[in-house]
């Protein structure tokens, strides 16, 4: 069997049992009431457990008990750190990193035993340990932490130990896991790379839950290959973009064929843009059955072989967050003046009533030195980062503007794929806006009567589209008048994109 390189096992200390009953005695003494209690002590039990010298059949039988605690522990912990600004509150953080350790523990307190148990219970083994370790890649997703690398290379050695069993497609129960039913290991592990591939940093909540979903269903639609196939159809992802090549296992599989994926992926995507429901293609409810169907082209883009191309921007950028911050940077002033400035505001309102449209126009081009503070980040290798202290905190994808450098004009976009990084730094990717970029803004009114809300106007009449706040009460199909951009009133089309503080929107004059 391939050898794993795993840590070595904690101080030996005395486990509390050593049969799997005496583990189900065990269990029902502790506060199953109370997670974040019992991730505790099942890290003790299960360290004490790895350590001893149980034999390995009593060992995994005794882990098979306690595995079932920790899926509902760590259930039940992940809304506390699921997709929430970075960099998290302390309590969340360590409510995560307590996730990753158990979930790790677990899964190397498997592997420890695997080479000592015959085929069909070491195909167990390798089996759980699978799973656990997709457990906790998932919650590095959720908490928009960078996955370490012995995670994915600990997957691979997997794939390789159960290859040279001949159990990598062995259908294994799992009853902590009923939703999956039957599955097998070189299922599990296509899974966790797919899932790596398709880069879910960039994803919302909604939309990872539903990436995942999908993925899960077809994870044993992909296959490992030695050599890739050399057909012009074909759609073979290299390992060493995960993994590295000095990563891979020796005999280990070096490519994934998700050709069968894919061919999943455009079929769902051709069967919404017919009219069908996503819950009818067991899709979920989370997303529209437009906003399925973009989410189901970007995973069928993801899934392309070769590494994602780095940006050239590099040196320190001054970005500013905020629709409130922005406005004030790309028009020069706050959006809501002082009471000497209403004057010229109050010309513009008699203007629009008479014209259907005012003559203040702002574009970037022309916008005065912007009064606003940015957070200095570092740009290189098509990346963004920064020290986690050093500004606010962020959900992505989000907007952001660049303060303009000399001779350069303010740019907005958006801020992608925010994740923590290995290093601890905060490390996400900058998608710029093309074409002219305006700040305007509506009235709308609200609970608290009439506000003035910040647009931004990006493109022209052949291709514009308005970005707004996400709180913004507006219909898709409403008509605005946009105080500030020298254009007559537009009305808003189909939704192009949404992040967490903003929506951008189909526009055409009206």
């Amino acid at each position: 069997m391939y050898q794993f390189e795993l840590p070595a096992p904690g101080p030996a200390a005395v486990p509390p049992f050593r049969s799997a009953d005496e583990a189900a005695a065990w269990l029902a003494r502790q506060p199953l009431a109370q997670p974040a209690q019992m991730q505790a002590v099942l890290q003790q039990a299960i360290g004490a457990v790895d350590a001893s010298d149980i034999p390995p059949a009593a060992r995994r039988g005794v882990l098979d008990r306690l595995r079932s605690a920790v899926v509902l522990a760590q259930t039940a912990l992940e809304p506390r750190f699921s997709r929430k600004p970075l960099p998290l509150p302390t309590a969340d953080a360590e409510h995560f990193l307590a996730a990753r350790r158990l979930w790790r523990l677990l899964a190397v307190a498997y592997l420890r035993i695997a080479p000592e148990l015959p085929a069909a219970d070491a195909a167990l083994a390798l089996h759980r340990a699978a799973v656990a370790l997709r457990a906790e890649q998932y919650a590095h997703f959720l908490a928009a932490y960078e996955v370490p690398a012995e995670l994915l290379l600990l997957l691979h050695g997997i794939a390789s130990a159960a290859e040279a069993l001949g159990v990598q497609y062995t259908p294994l129960g799992d009853p902590d896991y009923k939703h999956i039913s039957e599955s097998h290991i070189a299922g599990h592990v296509a899974w966790t790379f797919m899932l790596q591939f398709a880069d879910p940093y960039r994803l919302s909540m909604a939309q990872l839950t539903v990436a995942n979903r999908a993925l899960s269903r077809w994870r044993e639609l992909a296959a490992f290959r030695m050599q890739p196939d050399d057909s012009p159809r074909a759609r073979d992802l290299p390992l060493m973009d995960l993994l590295g090549r000095a990563g891979l296992a020796k005999g280990g599989p070096r490519w994934l064929d998700v050709r069968p994926v894919v061919r999943k992926l455009r079929h769902r995507i051709e069967a919404l843009e017919g009219g069908q429901r996503p819950e009818e293609l067991k899709l979920g409810r989370e997303l529209s059955a437009t906003a399925c169907a973009r989410l189901l082209g970007q995973l069928d883009e993801a899934l392309q072989p070769g590494p994602a191309a780095a940006g050239g921007e590099s040196g320190n950028l001054s970005l500013v967050f905020g629709a409130e911050n922005i406005y004030a940077l790309l028009a020069g002033e706050r959006l809501n003046p002082a009471a000497e400035d209403t004057r010229p505001r109050t010309v513009d309102h008699q203007r629009l009533a008479v014209f259907g449209f005012d003559n203040r126009v702002t574009p970037v081009a022309a916008a005065k030195p912007a009064q606003v503070s940015g957070e200095t980040w570092q740009a290189g290798d098509g990346f963004v980062w920064r020290a986690p202290e050093a500004g606010v905190r962020l959900l992505s994808p989000c907007l952001v503007a660049a303060a303009p450098g000399a001779g350069q004009t303010p740019r907005l976009g958006v801020l992608l794929g925010l994740r923590v990084g290995r290093d601890g730094r905060l490390r996400a990717r900058l998608q710029w806006y093309g074409g002219p970029v305006q700040a305007a803004s509506v009235q709308v009114g609200g609970a608290g009567g009439p506000a003035r809300v910040p647009v931004f106007v990006v493109g022209d009449d052949g291709a514009l589209s308005l970005v707004l706040p996400a709180a913004a009460p507006v219909r898709p199909d409403g008509r605005l008048a946009l105080e500030g951009s020298g254009r007559a009133p537009v009305g808003l089309g189909q939704v192009l994109e949404r992040g967490s503080d903003f929506v951008r929107y189909a526009a055409a004059p009206r």
